[in-house]
Order: C-alpha cells, then structure tokens, then sequence
C-alpha cells in the first residue's frame, strides 16, 4: 500500500481535472493561456526568492514599532511620576509656607499684646505730654 495516499490523491484529481478541462476545452490552450502560465510561474518563484527579505524587513520594523511603543509607555509613566512627585512637592512647600506664616501672625500678636501690656498708665501719660511738646515746637511762632 502507498504510504502517502492525500499527496498522490491531490496530484490525481488536479491532473484529472486538467485533463477533463482540455478534452472538453474549458481551457483552451493559446497565447493568453501559455502567458498565464508563464506568469503565473515567474511570479511563484518570485515569490518563493523574495518573501524571505521582505518578510526580514517586515519583522525587522514591526519590532522597532514595538521596541518604540515600549519606549513611549515607558517615557509617559516616568514623565505621570515625575507630575505627581512635582504635585507632591508643590503640596509639601504650600504646607511649610502656611505654618511659616500661621508662626509669624502668632509671633506678632504676641509681640503687640506684650507691648501693650508694658505700657503702663504713667508711661502713656509721659508719650502723651512729649507728643504734644513736639508738636508745639513744630508749629510757628
């Protein structure tokens, strides 16, 4: 028995089918049919030599595509980190400039309370009095 009976089978039926189209000429052998073949097998074996590079150019671009993607992922979540870092930062600062400042009306509402309470009655008196000399000697004779 044959060993490989699907590849003499495919071999018969389309030797068989050619020989039917001829004896019944639904494929009438002239010009138009002898350049079809010629075509047919110049481009086949075009094919068969150039597929190979082309398909080594085709591979070739689509991993520098990928190879560019993973890049630009890559570049977009450092540039989302460095953003939300910068955010962070930002955040931090804006804290420290509010405490810094919530410190310095504290200090100075301190320093205006002990102020006023060093002035005592006799000392108001006193500014008072020099204030109004002062001004006396200020205006014109």
């Amino acid at each position: 028995m044959c060993q490989v009976p699907q590849v003499k089978g495919q071999v018969l039926l389309i030797g068989g089918f050619l020989a039917y189209s001829l004896s019944k000429e639904l494929l009438v052998i002239h010009d138009e049919t002898v350049l079809a073949v010629v075509m047919g097998t110049t481009l086949y074996f075009l094919a068969q030599k150039v597929s190979k590079p082309i398909a080594d150019m085709l591979d070739a671009r689509y991993q520098e595509n990928n190879a560019m993607s993973l890049e630009l992922d890559y570049r977009n979540k450092l540039h989302e980190v460095v953003r939300e870092v910068k955010k962070r930062l930002d955040y931090q600062a804006e804290i420290e400039t509010f405490q810094r400042r919530t410190e310095q009306l504290h200090i100075i509402d301190w320093v205006e309370r002990e102020v006023v309470k060093s002035i005592t009655p006799q000392l108001e008196k006193e500014s008072v009095s020099q204030c109004i000399k002062d001004l006396k000697a200020m205006t014109p004779a």
